[in-house]
């Protein structure tokens, strides 16, 4: 007798694993959304032969009962992964949808280790025949043998909505992974009832219901993708975060390690003298910064450290092979696909009874827009930038050392460029009113180039011009805005452009300089106080009159003596402290 090769047996070996993991271990199937140990579990519960049947009011049975007769009868592996599953499913801070009733400890967000099952008992809540029911028998493939062929199970459940779809699943097995995000349940109903009911295209129920994954947990979450035709991509989890004044509250986290994450906050915010307190549950972070400048910075250290990335894939077992499904659009048209008739009519009915016990949504989904601000946002070191002011007015915001390239066309040139960072403050003006703004919070308008007065509906931004680190002045419609607040108010000088004047004086950096223009849009840059902006409808007889202090004497010049378009310092003014400053015949 010959031996068998033995790589040919080892291949034919690994083979045969390989198709076992990947269709009976951790990804789930399609028709039912469930793994292996999850239909197993519920069929054990299902099943009107055994004594373990969720069909009273009070039904509670002992987590271990459970756990021994789905290893003795379904699946022969370590009682502790079939309870770790069985929690997953119970655990009540992680469902979006009440199927089971439970007593004792099964975990808590910040510590989700449950009690040994001989000391918890579970149950099915009044949904959990609505949701799960066993197959007919007279249904294809709908039963099999189990593993030492002593009696039936089903090969699936009759679910009334994907199971992995309203839990969420993550299974690995040969080359092959799954990581399905959790959805509200309430906007899955809505979608499929909407399809069956009203004949809307499942395509367009599912754009008008699903806004997108639902965590139990709630916080923020941002799609690369739209995940509801794309089958792979990635997810940014971000908690909710309220601010007021030197108290930074954040809560809603994802359920990560939450002793990481605090040691991260008090390690980082320590070092800015900020005390971090947690309630009891868990649940909310409070963080009261010592100063208030520094709040935008422990704000970012806080979202930082409990915020996530993590990517889904809508890999599934189909038709006995793993497919990858193009998002929850194509997961609900084949799910309904493999309904029969008989189930497919019963499904308006279960989904009704389930949907006033959806809880509502809880996660905000944020727009792409935001995974910028919040990425600036979530800098734990201060960054610095170069800010450039153009002749025209243009303000824009690079990277350290990078020049602002005009176009070949256009008459525009760097005309001002400052370092600044991403704390410092930009004064913009809005309806005639003063807004404060720091680099970090506009800098998805600045990086873009504002051209005032700058408007972008999409985002909601508009403003009239900027304050800081310049003086603008601006027309429109024959009017300048000159943004020196008056008390709150900006003034308005009704002007002339090209003939009329503005002159513009002001505190340089080695004295008092001065911007005489008839240009429609002046831009001047200042280190001090701005003294004086008049609107002039002629210069042959004006002189600019100075004061100064302590001895009242006055210095004159002749306006029409200036020079035009330029910044500059007044002959003689160097070094010489003024009281006043007018224009005069």
């Amino acid at each position: 007798m010959q031996p068998e090769n033995t790589v040919d047996l080892l291949a034919a070996y690994y083979r045969e694993f390989a198709q076992y993991t990947i269709s009976d271990r951790g990804v789930p199937w399609l028709v039912d959304g469930m793994i292996p140990v999850q239909r197993k579990i519920v069929y054990t519960t299902l099943n009107p032969d055994l004594p373990y049947t969720f069909n009273k009011k009070y039904n509670l049975k002992t987590s271990a009962t459970i756990v021994g007769a789905v290893m003795g009868g379904y699946h022969p592996v370590g009682d502790a992964s079939i309870y770790d599953s069985f929690t997953n499913m119970i655990q009540p801070y992680a469902v979006h949808l009440p199927l089971f009733t439970s007593q004792g400890n099964f975990g808590s967000i910040d510590g989700p280790i449950t009690a040994h099952m001989r000391y918890t008992q579970v149950g099915g809540s009044p949904l959990y025949g609505h949701m799960f029911m066993l197959p007919d028998r007279d249904t294809p493939d709908a039963w099999g043998r189990n593993y030492n062929d002593t009696e039936d199970e089903p090969n699936f459940i009759d679910v009334a909505l994907p199971y992995c779809l309203i839990r969420g699943a993550k299974g690995i097995a040969v080359s092959v992974a799954a990581t399905i995000p959790a959805f509200n349940p309430g906007e899955l109903i809505d979608t499929l009832l909407a399809h069956l009911e009203h004949g809307v295209p499942i395509d367009e129920a599912a754009r008008e219901y699903i806004k997108g994954p639902d965590y139990p947990h709630g916080g923020e979450v941002v799609f690369s993708d739209d995940i509801l035709t794309t089958g792979n991509g990635s997810l940014h989890l971000y908690p909710r975060i309220e601010t007021s004044g030197r108290a930074i509250r954040a809560y809603q986290y994802p359920p990560q390690s939450i002793p990481d994450s605090l040691k991260t906050i008090i390690i980082n915010c320590g070092k800015r003298g900020c005390d971090v307190t947690v309630d009891d549950d868990g649940s909310t972070i409070v963080v009261n910064v010592k100063d208030i400048e520094n709040v935008p910075v422990v704000e970012g250290v806080v979202r930082s450290a409990l915020s996530t990335t993590q990517g889904y894939d809508f890999t599934v077992i189909y038709g006995h092979a793993p497919v990858r499904v193009q998002g929850v659009i194509d997961f609900l048209q084949r799910f309904l696909w493999e309904k029969t008739e008989e189930s497919r009519a019963r499904l308006p009915d279960r989904l009704k009874a389930l949907r006033p016990h959806c809880a509502p949504r809880k996660t905000v989904v944020l727009d792409k827009f935001k995974p910028l601000l919040a990425a600036v946002a979530a800098q734990q070191v201060v960054k610095q930038y170069q800010l450039h002011i153009s002749s025209l007015g243009k303000l824009k915001l690079t990277e350290v050392d990078v020049q602002w390239k005009h176009t070949a066309a256009s008459n525009d040139y760097t005309m001002f460029t400052q370092t600044v960072t991403s704390n410092t403050t930009i004064a913009f003006v809005k309806n005639g009113k003063r807004v404060n703004k720091t680099v970090r919070a506009a800098y998805a308008e600045l990086s873009q180039g504002m051209v005032f007065p700058y408007n972008n509906n999409k985002a909601g931004v508009s403003y009239d011009c900027f304050v800081h680190p310049a003086l603008l002045v601006q027309t429109t419609g024959g009017v300048y805005k000159n943004a020196i607040p008056n008390g709150n108010v900006i003034r308005t000088f009704a002007v002339n452009p090209y003939k009329d004047y503005v002159l513009v004086v002001w505190d340089g950096e080695y004295g008092i300089a001065y911007l005489l223009t008839n240009k429609k849009t002046i831009t001047a840059p200042y280190k001090g106080n701005v003294r004086l902006v008049q609107v002039l409808d002629d210069l042959s007889h004006k002189v600019l009159r100075l004061t100064t202090r302590g001895t009242h004497s006055e210095r004159q010049f002749t306006l029409r003596n200036l020079r035009l378009n330029e910044i500059s310092g007044l002959p003689g003014g160097q070094g010489t402290a003024f009281s006043a400053i007018e224009v005069g015949y």
